[in-house]
């Protein structure tokens, strides 16, 4: 079953969303947040909540098509260290997707916002990943199976630029997705990855930065990662209004670059 289109409900991923975005922002963990700059912070999502459209395209291939640390999908080769890890015997098959939950403009001139609804979108990209993750197992007929978290490029070892071989496996305009020739996917709230069919329940996450399969070119992403919310939080609430407003800029700068 080969390209796959599908239209999720934001409505089902909404309570979720509010979730991730309030472990995205890091105001939520301060008890001294002020209650207006935090009903400001879930309000922000009205003005862009009607542009929210997520779609998804998708494919599924037997288990035969990885090969050691190398999947080969309509000769087209990914590199992904983390499959090897994993007893041939025990994988189903391999699902490769796109999702995107469209391209929404900023709805405000204020740059808090235009942080805020960026942190938005984002909630709603993990949250298009779980509900694709909900609809395939629906589809999955097996009697005892278990899918696997997402992975990608940029994690367990894939290179980042496998991403442009999504586009090739994938007819990706099915759902209005582009790439540019770096690997930027438009629009930028996109996401490519796949998802693992196994007889058993198998763990793709590394417990520790001395287990992880990641390239050296993502590890400083990885940790950052963890830490950006926290440090956020504290370097805004220590510094003057009118250095808040140009650490927001450059967030904002930052962001709409990836």
């Amino acid at each position: 079953m080969k390209n796959i289109v599908v239209h999720l409900d934001k409505n089902d991923g909404e309570a979720k969303a509010k979730e991730y975005f309030m472990d995205i922002c890091g105001l939520y963990r301060r008890k001294d947040i002020s209650p207006r700059l935090l009903e400001e912070s879930l309000t922000t999502l009205e003005d862009i909540y009607e542009h929210i459209d997520i779609n998804a395209i998708f494919s599924r291939y037997d288990w035969n098509c990885i090969k050691g640390d190398k999947l080969i999908l309509d000769n087209v080769t990914f590199t992904c260290p983390i499959i090897s890890t994993i007893p041939s015997q025990d994988i189903l098959e391999i699902i490769i997707y796109l999702l995107t939950i469209g391209d929404i403009k900023p709805t405000n001139e204020r740059v808090l916002y235009q942080v805020y609804q960026d942190m938005w979108q984002t909630a709603f990209v993990d949250v298009a990943r779980d509900l694709l993750q909900e609809h395939i197992t629906k589809t999955i007929s097996y009697e005892t199976f278990a899918i696997s978290d997402t992975f990608g490029p940029g994690f367990f070892g894939m290179p980042g630029s496998d991403t442009l071989k999504f586009f090739e496996v994938l007819e990706a305009d099915k759902i209005g997705a582009t790439i540019r020739p770096g690997g930027l996917m438009i629009p930028v709230k996109s996401y490519a990855g796949f998802f693992l069919v196994t007889n058993k329940q198998e763990s793709l996450s590394a417990k520790d930065c001395d287990n992880c399969l990641s390239s050296k070119k993502t590890c400083s992403y990885c940790k950052s990662g963890r830490q950006m919310g926290a440090a956020l939080e504290m370097e805004l609430m220590k510094c003057d209004p009118y250095k808040r407003r140009n650490i927001l800029r450059r967030l904002l700068h930052s962001m709409r670059k990836k």
